[in-house]
């Protein structure tokens, strides 16, 4: 009995797909391949190209906000990482949770200091976002900023928290 090679079919769909997913990892998502993409994932991948828009017309179609993937992952975290403002608005509007606590304990506040987005960081603030949360290796949202050098983000939350910073304090 020889070998079987088992007969794999692609379907256009599925191409689309895979093509979508590495464009996403490449940073380049367009609107063609958000078409093949079933819908609570196009949140997350419109979250991350700050495609507000899109966001704005799923949610109106019943699109429910997703919850964590099985990444720890949320559409709010991949907004605010990459500083998209308009788009973190409408999910928080939407309901989404700005404290919810995602990959290793951080929360999206903490995504978008790290990454320097001032912007987004006064927005969570002024929304209630918990300045105090620290990640599950002690690390707060004014750490996270300072340790990536963004010093704007760092005087706004050393500010907002009335706490002098010191270099290397972790909270």
């Amino acid at each position: 009995m020889g070998l079987v090679r088992p007969r794999v079919q692609f379907t256009l769909k599925a191409v689309l797909i895979a093509v979508a997913v590495l464009s996403c990892t490449l940073g380049t998502i367009t609107y063609v391949h958000l078409n093949y993409v079933h819908k609570p994932r196009k949140i997350f991948l419109a979250a991350e190209s700050g495609d507000a828009n899109t966001i704005q017309e799923l949610l109106a179609t019943g699109t429910a906000l997703p919850k964590l993937d099985k990444f720890g992952q949320t559409p709010l975290m991949f907004s605010c990482l990459n500083g998209h403002l308009a788009a973190t608005k409408v999910l928080v509007e939407a309901g989404a949770p700005i404290n919810e606590r995602l990959q290793h304990g951080m929360t999206p506040l903490m995504y978008a200091a790290a990454a320097g987005h001032l912007r987004v960081v006064e927005y969570l603030a002024a929304q209630g976002a918990d300045l105090t949360l620290l990640t599950d290796s002690g690390y707060s949202a004014l750490y996270c900023a300072e340790g990536n050098g963004h010093t704007e983000v760092v005087e706004f939350l050393a500010g907002a928290t009335n706490r002098k910073v010191e270099s290397g304090d972790r909270h």
